[in-house]
């Protein structure tokens, strides 16, 4: 990784023999964004997340593969302790470099509320004040199959976006896991590409899949 650009431009590259090559550019669309919400998933840690437009390609066992989307990038500073997981999502969406959003939730007695996040309409950033995901599962799997997020921002601007997953990956972050889908998003008739990580301690998705 290379700053060009401290905050805003980043060289990314990486070699794994002839198996993954990436040759990567990634350039703000926005500041960063930092974050506020004391109640976050985060807890008192440093945090911000950040759209940009990522270009390059990659060589994927020898097919060349072009790349040229928004992407999120986020960072964190601080103590991040191993005893503190519970069920939550971070969620993302961009139809373009002037509209996306980020919802991040926290699962508390049975609803799955937006701890922060934020709207980006017109190139307008605003902090969301509230709002909600709400999924659907497969009964086989346990992964989401289908996604709602609604929420207003500070300016009482209104999103509300519906996701279906196409692929994913499940990432073993130690004391939890993250079921992590790539999304393609309707945002009010408009497409939008992002993620949803489906956060869970161990324990937790154990028991979920267990009594199932």
């Amino acid at each position: 990784i290379r700053a060009l650009a401290p905050g805003m431009r980043y060289a990314l590259g990486y070699e794994d023999g002839e198996r993954l090559k990436a040759d990567l550019l990634f350039e703000g669309v926005m500041p960063p964004e930092p974050l506020t919400a004391v109640g976050s998933t985060f807890g008192s840690a440093h945090h911000f997340d950040q759209f940009g437009r990522v270009t390059g390609h990659l060589l994927l066992h020898g097919e060349r593969i072009d790349i040229d989307c928004i992407g999120m990038r986020d960072r964190t500073w601080g103590r991040r302790p191993e005893d503190r997981p519970r069920q939550a999502a971070y969620v993302t969406g961009a139809a373009d470099a002037k509209h996306g959003f980020l919802a991040v939730s926290n699962l508390r007695e049975g609803k799955d509320e937006i701890a922060y996040g934020f709207l980006r309409r017109d190139g307008v950033t605003v902090a969301l004040e509230g709002g909600s995901r709400e999924v659907e599962r497969d009964p086989d799997t346990g992964c989401v199959s289908r996604i709602c997020i609604r929420a207003v921002d500070q300016q009482g601007r209104a999103l509300e976006a519906t996701g279906v997953p196409v692929s994913r990956i499940v990432l073993n972050r130690h004391t939890f896991i993250d079921v992590n889908s790539l999304v393609r998003w309707d945002m009010g008739g408009i497409e939008a590409w992002g993620e949803d990580q489906d956060m869970w301690p161990n324990h937790e998705w154990a028991d979920f899949r267990r009594a199932a």
